[in-house]
């Protein structure tokens, strides 16, 4: 035994020595997911790989594997366990959302039903380089059933500290390698012990009981754990590929040999339970572990749940403790593991695995002597009820499910519930629901187009888009380079934009700015009085602090809407223009989307109360608070209250059926306002108006509101058919995205293919 091989006898006693323990939550981890796409049958689907999920040429996320119909979803790299799963979460409803409407997601390891010619299973064709590739690999194997399986792959380092101090801390006694060695020989240790004990995982994951029976005669009838996991009947190389796991080198040199003999078509079709990964093994190292021996699990829509990850984590550290292997007896020991596994993955899965609970009993003493934190207790729990109760294993559950139906109901069932998961609200973004909607949608598209995604300040709302080599950034949906901060200066203030809309002779109303409640009460007196106007604040946006009178207050009801708008600073009083406001959402020199916007209300059925009807309206899905959800909570406080009482109503009254009672005067959608889309409906000449206002305030994305008497009717300017309110900077789209009435706008595409007029055509559009 030489002296790095001693070494590696207590490495997690070096770990401990170092105070090192604590690095396990800085595991940097990344995840491949396999699914096959179906229709609604269960039939494998056999179309191309979906248009709208952008060019696969360049596209960091949403690939294929070996045939059109086989998704491959694949994260960045991210620090931790939850980081990752947010993205996959993301990742994956995305994709589900992609999908025509007459496909699904197919769940399982083992494929769904294939055609009954094998050579009409549509090879993966994103280059001609990769659809080489891959016929190269039918022409290995005669068949292409092998290749149609589905599984999660895990690629994991540990934390460059951890090497750096342990090597430091090393007393080599004259005999010291260089880094790259002892670095390589710490991961060739964790490859040797998983699998050394790959039956561990084949137990807890093992998701692949039973094929159908149509498409894989061979398979058994009876269920076993995992079909995939097996030499068998899941993915293997030919005999004479033998792979040393002894050494970095070793590994390396028997990969290249058997590419150089015809063995192996390249190093991707090694089909090892770990692969050992990086740039050049030998002189640059080992960069990172790809774990290949997980199943899909079919009850997760993700595949791999945040619990089964961490505890993954969890024991690949745990691994580490376990005394390193003699180089005389690895490859004895990992045949005599490799015949476990078969056994393991081709028993019942009832069957109690009495062998595994000695081994798990260490890692629990193992792991709770590190104190661990409330997730890595719950996750270590969950696997150990696994071991402990077999029928809660995702091969034995999937198994109860085909056998109370049949193979391919059971897999469709799956697919359904997957797809009603993940569509019941588009609106949400899983994995980044803590966000704000527009953002949340903006990265939904990104991916779809494949941009790479960054969350530089996820509080901030603030991500970083790339493609290729082209960066930007974009804050809180459409906040970019684009429009300069001098403008959203300008556009903050009321006053000024009317006076920059006014010198452009574009039709405003006539407003003044007053400072205090004296100032502001000599000039109601003096020109307000008997006059509608609307009070609000000289710069404030989502409506907040405005109050329209549409009928001429009392001096009391203005010195209270001077009040709550002096909350916000100076405050500004215009005219009131009769008419219907409406947003119109510009993109440079077009308008993407219109909405009519109502006032927050409720529409009487002779039965119910004021407040009983804000109680239902409010059971609508849609609203919620914050901007997560596209329709906002209505409320009864005190400005609701007024609202109701200068109609003659409280919350106790009982409208009239059909009648209308408003609970705010202001038509903001962020206040509880009703959003209808109008975009097809308004007459052009309005659609010209609003640009030139976005573009007299050198706006590139604005918000432009405009009261217009009838939007039917084409704009004359000296008629007074129109009156810009204002302009909106970092304008809100959830409300055009999914309004409360009307035709859906994704406007955040809009947003996106103007940052980066390259995106191809061809997936630059899709149904919203």
């Amino acid at each position: 035994m030489d002296v790095l091989e001693a070494i590696m006898q207590t490495f997690w006693d070096k770990i401990k020595a170092n105070h090192l323990e604590g690095l396990e939550s800085l595991t940097t981890i990344g995840i491949e997911r396999e699914a096959q796409r179906v229709d609604t049958q269960g039939h494998l689907a056999l179309s191309d790989h979906p248009a709208s999920l952008g060019d696969r040429a360049f596209h960091p996320y949403l690939q294929t594997d070996f045939a059109e119909s086989q998704t491959e979803t694949i994260t960045d790299t991210h620090v931790g366990v939850t980081a990752v799963m947010e993205q996959l979460q993301g990742l994956t409803a995305t994709l589900a959302r992609a999908l025509p409407k007459d496909e699904r997601l197919w769940l399982q390891t083992m494929p769904p039903v294939l055609p009954g010619d094998l050579a009409t299973v549509p090879v993966a064709h994103p280059s001609p380089e990769r659809l080489a590739y891959r016929q190269k690999l039918i022409g290995a194997t005669g068949d292409v059933r092998q290749q149609m399986m589905s599984s999660v792959h895990l690629n994991l380092s540990l934390p460059e500290t951890l090497f750096e101090r342990l090597y430091e801390a090393e007393d080599f006694g004259g005999q010291a390698p260089d880094y790259v060695t002892y670095r390589n020989q710490i991961y060739v240790h964790l490859s040797q012990q998983w699998l050394l004990h790959r039956s561990v995982i084949t137990y807890l994951f093992g998701a692949s009981p039973l094929a159908n029976s149509a498409d894989y005669p061979d398979a058994p009838k009876q269920p076993v754990r995992s079909l995939h996991s097996s030499r068998q009947f899941g993915y293997h190389n030919p005999d004479d590929v033998q792979v040393r796991y002894s050494s970095a080198e070793a590994y390396a040199n028997d990969i290249a040999a058997a590419v150089q003999s015809g063995s192996l078509i390249s190093a991707a079709n090694y089909y090892g339970g770990v692969r050992l990964r990086g740039e050049n093994l030998t002189q640059t190292g080992i960069e990172y572990l790809e774990f290949r021996d997980f199943d899909l699990n079919p009850f997760v829509v993700t595949s791999l749940s945040p619990e089964e990850l961490q505890f993954v984590v969890d024991y690949v550290w745990f691994l580490f403790s376990q005394p390193m292997l003699e180089a005389n007896e690895v490859t004895k020991k990992l045949t005599q593991a490799a015949t476990d596994n078969e056994r393991m993955a081709m028993a019942d899965p009832f069957s109690p695995a009495q062998n595994l609970v000695p081994f798990f009993d260490e890692m629990a003493e193992w792991l709770n002597a590190q104190q661990p934190s409330a997730p890595r207790v719950a996750a270590f729990t969950a696997m150990q009820d696994r071991i402990l109760h077999p029928e809660q294993t995702p091969a034995a559950r999937l198994t109860t499910l085909i056998q109370a139906s049949e193979y391919q109901h059971a897999g469709l069932q799956l697919a359904d519930e997957l797809t009603q998961s993940l569509t019941a609200e588009p609106y949400l973004l899983p994995g980044y629901t803590d966000m704000e909607q527009s953002t949340q949608m903006l990265i939904e598209d990104s991916y779809r187009l494949g941009l790479k995604v960054d969350l530089l300040d996820r509080d901030d709302q603030l991500v970083q888009l790339t493609l290729q080599d082209h960066q930007e950034w974009v804050r809180a949906g459409n906040e970019t380079r684009l429009d300069s901060l001098v403008v959203s200066r300008l556009v903050d203030d009321k006053l000024a934009t009317k006076a920059v809309l006014g010198a452009a002779k574009l039709p405003v109303a006539r407003a003044a700015v007053y400072h205090d409640w004296a100032s502001a009460r000599a000039d109601f007196v003096g020109s307000f009085l008997n006059k509608s106007i609307v009070v609000k604040p000289k710069s404030s946006n989502v409506g907040a602090g405005v109050t329209i009178f549409a009928v001429p207050p009392a001096e009391a009801d203005f010195k209270r809407a001077f009040d709550f708008a002096h909350e916000y600073g100076d405050v500004l009083v215009e005219l009131f223009i009769k008419g219907t406001e409406y947003r119109f959402f510009v993109v440079g020199d077009q308008v993407r989307a219109i909405l009519e916007r109502i006032p927050a209300n409720v529409v009487g059925d002779g039965q119910h109360t004021i407040a009983e009807l804000v109680d239902k309206k409010n059971q609508d899905p849609r609203r919620g608070d914050a901007h997560r959800k596209p329709l906002q909570t209505l409320r009864l406080e005190d400005r609701q209250l007024q609202v109701l009482a200068s109609q003659g109503l409280t919350p106790d009254s009982v409208p009239l059926r059909g009648h209308q009672a408003f609970l705010l005067t202001n038509s903001n959608i962020s206040t509880g306002g009703d959003s209808y889309d109008v975009t097809d409906e308004m007459d052009a000449s309005y659609k010209k108006l609003a640009v030139q206002a976005s573009q007299a305030l050198q706006q590139t994305i604005s918000g432009v509101d405009i009261i217009i008497p009838n939007l039917y009717v084409p704009y004359e300017p000296d008629k007074g058919m129109a009156t810009i309110v204002e302009s909106n900077y970092n304008p809100a789209m959830f409300m055009h995205l999914f309004p409360y009435m009307g035709e859906p706008r994704r406007v955040t595409l809009d947003v996106i293919t103007t940052l980066f007029p390259e995106l191809p055509e061809s997936g630059a559009s899709f149904e919203a």
